[in-house]
């Protein structure tokens, strides 16, 4: 008797079959479904397993959403490798989905393209829609606060649109006019109250 493969399990069912057909039912899920491959942070050798395979993608990743920083630029992607943040618990499949894309329209590598290049596979993550697109823009967020934040350099500065870090700050006596109270308007009270 020819049994059809999602009929109820027969009687005789043992507990081995029945969790073999759920984790083959996983395992399919698991490989075609992208919210749970990204919550897996299921990314292909060799990104899941060397960060130094990721880590120059993301790097030309930050260059492409930042204007200003280069894709050379030493530790512009350290962001992402910070377990603080809880998207780096996905930067494998972030990278993986770069490259993947870029190769399936331009047929290079995501780094060896020219930034427009670069800037289209961002786009096509970020309209993807679902969870790749939540990926994607929280990954634009997370590279443009780093940077402009001044967790990308050491000293808290952001070469990129001139700020010097916190050692740049001027002392306080110097951040405001001596008399200040000169520039406010006269009291309509005594108490600065309503009578």
């Amino acid at each position: 008797m020819h049994h059809h493969p999602f009929a109820p399990a027969s009687p005789g069912c043992s507990r081995r079959q029945a969790l073999r057909l759920l984790s083959a039912g996983l395992g399919t899920l698991a490989t075609g479904c992208t919210p749970i491959r990204v919550l897996l942070n299921d990314a292909p050798a060799p990104f899941h397993d060397d960060d130094a395979v990721a880590e120059p993608v993301l790097r030309a990743f930050v260059a492409t959403v930042v204007p200003g920083v280069t894709a050379d630029r030493p530790g512009a992607a350290r962001v992402f490798f910070d377990s603080y943040y809880p998207l780096a618990a996905h930067r494998a499949w972030l990278a993986a989905d770069l490259v993947t894309r870029a190769r399936r329209r331009f047929h290079r590598s995501f780094i060896q393209l020219a930034e427009p290049q670069r800037a289209d596979i961002i786009a096509s993550g970020l309209n993807a829609g679902g969870v790749t697109a939540r990926v994607y823009t929280g990954a634009v967020f997370l590279a443009q606060i780093a940077v402009y934040g001044g967790l990308v350099e050491a000293d808290g500065s952001c070469p990129v649109i001139g700020f010097a870090g916190p050692a740049g700050l001027v002392p306080p006596a110097q951040q405001s006019y001596p008399d200040p109270a000169r520039f406010l308007p006269d009291a309509r009270t005594r108490t600065g109250h309503p009578d």
